[in-house]
């Protein structure tokens, strides 16, 4: 079995011990064809065994930006060039507001309240979302990050049934798991999630540069999540 470490940036406090490890590629449920209602985001593999982050980052970032310019590839060997490790969420940060980016990591929540709900960013916001799994009981070495784009609901309209997601380190991209099985998944990385933006204008990119869709729609949640750490703390974007 493949390991996919991530190690966790010193400067970033919700990344934690929690993402100080890799993950397995186990996941029983291939799902080949997309759901109605999910994301259709553009697939990269991990073509390393420490790439599961920058995979998934690849993945979300040609999709905010709406055009394909990272592979995961592409986006190691930057890192690598800028003397930045691939596997801590602070110089991936780092790195992509280099190029216009923003990747905000916080302690996420299943439900859709704004601004730290997996539902909310998903369903409400369109927007694809990182997140930090642990199939395999709890050994943070076996940490992993995969890409969320949508889920199904059963009768119940306080849960969502099903979570579906795009694994970086499968045959099979496309994964499905029960909502509860996410769940304790997710509690085991810390419920660390990450989402990638652009900032909107006058952060630091001119308004002539947003274009539209997903960057524009991320400019109301700007202050709430991007300035506010999920642990509460002030922090920035810059």
């Amino acid at each position: 079995m493949d390991l996919f470490p991530i190690r966790p940036g010193a400067t970033v406090a919700l990344a934690l011990a929690l993402m100080a490890g890799g993950a397995g590629c186990e996941s029983p449920q291939p799902q080949r064809q997309h759901p109605p209602g999910t994301l259709r985001i553009p697939y990269e593999r991990a073509d390393s065994h420490t790439g599961c982050l920058t995979a998934s980052v690849a993945m979300v970032a040609n999709y905010v930006l709406g055009e394909y310019r990272f592979s995961e590839k592409r986006l190691r060997h930057a890192l690598e060039r800028a003397d930045l490790d691939e596997t801590d969420p602070a110089d991936v940060k780092n790195y992509l507001e280099s190029v216009g980016l923003h990747l905000a990591i916080f302690r996420g929540e299943l439900d859709g309240k704004p601004p730290l709900g997996l539902e909310y960013w998903v369903l409400q916001r369109g927007y694809p979302a990182i997140c930090v799994i642990n199939t395999h009981g709890g050994d943070p070495n076996l940490n992993h990050a995969v890409v969320v784009i949508g889920f199904s609901r059963t009768d119940a309209p306080e849960s969502a049934d099903t979570i579906y997601y795009l694994d970086p380190a499968t045959a099979d991209p496309l994964q499905k798991m029960p909502a509860d099985e996410f769940e304790r998944a997710w509690a085991r990385a810390g419920h660390t999630m990450m989402v990638v933006v652009r900032p909107p204008a006058g952060e630091g990119q001119p308004a002539e540069s947003q274009g539209e869709g997903h960057a524009r729609c991320f400019t109301a949640d700007w202050d709430s999540l991007c300035r506010t750490d999920g642990d509460g703390t002030r922090t920035g974007c810059g």
